[in-house]
């Protein structure tokens, strides 16, 4: 799928105004999470390696010619983080496709707006696909998190810079120490930074997620009213 969409000019054009519209919503949905000085790193890291505007079909590529390599070089978590990476990469050039679709029907991705991608996001009714896609981005934070309790893995990643460039994997060295360093930031500071719901904008399903919350703790009050009223005014 990659390659195709590389070989089509207009699709390669249409994915990177996707991947470009996904990440501006995002950094502007969590923007609390990029300003905050313990997970802003981590936050950074994830639009920029993860779930960027970029195409990382060369990195991974070069993951999986080098893999064989690393697996002698680092410990196996950091062998796994790549991994993990490689399929959410995958995964996430899958739905992407599918949505550039559905986006077409809906008009094209010029000029892509909210609504617009929200009727496009339902069209596609791939939620299994989006719930293995969270699944994979929170294995992929576990993993690096784990990573950073690990004081040789960094001294290694740090000995490996050089050798890495020179051996042409410089892109994955620069994933596995950049990551490492970011979410080192958030296992090392300290904060009093508490999310904003308040600053969380609507989802494509059409609510934010403190709403989603709000709704599901005030269901149990409205339906033991209802059951109320209902006693009160049978015979």
């Amino acid at each position: 799928m990659r390659s195709a969409a590389r070989a089509s000019a207009a699709d390669h054009a249409d994915r990177t105004r996707l991947r470009a519209f996904q990440a501006g919503r995002l950094a502007r949905t969590y923007a609390d999470l990029l300003a905050s000085p313990r997970y802003g790193p981590a936050a950074e890291f994830f639009l920029a390696e993860l779930y960027g505007a970029k195409d990382r079909a060369e990195r991974d590529e070069t993951i999986s010619r080098v893999v064989p390599v690393l697996s002698r070089m680092l410990p196996a978590g950091a062998v796994r983080a790549l991994a993990v990476a490689v399929r959410l990469e995958a995964l996430s050039e899958e739905l992407d496709h599918a949505l550039v679709g559905a986006l077409r029907a809906e008009g094209g991705l010029e000029a892509l707006d909210a609504a617009r991608y929200a009727r496009a996001w339902k069209r596609c009714a791939n939620r299994p696909a989006r719930e293995r896609q969270l699944a994979l981005i929170v294995e992929a934070g576990q993993v690096l998190d784990r990573l950073t309790k690990m004081t040789a893995v960094g001294i290694a990643l740090r000995l490996m810079r050089g050798p890495a460039h020179a051996a042409g994997f410089g892109d994955v060295q620069d994933f596995l120490e950049g990551g490492f360093k970011a979410f080192a930031t958030w296992a090392t500071r300290r904060s009093s930074w508490k999310p904003s719901a308040r600053a969380r904008p609507r989802s494509p399903s059409g609510c934010s997620p403190a709403g989603r919350s709000k709704m599901r703790q005030r269901r149990p009050r409205k339906s033991r009213k209802i059951r109320s009223l209902c006693r009160n005014s049978s015979p």
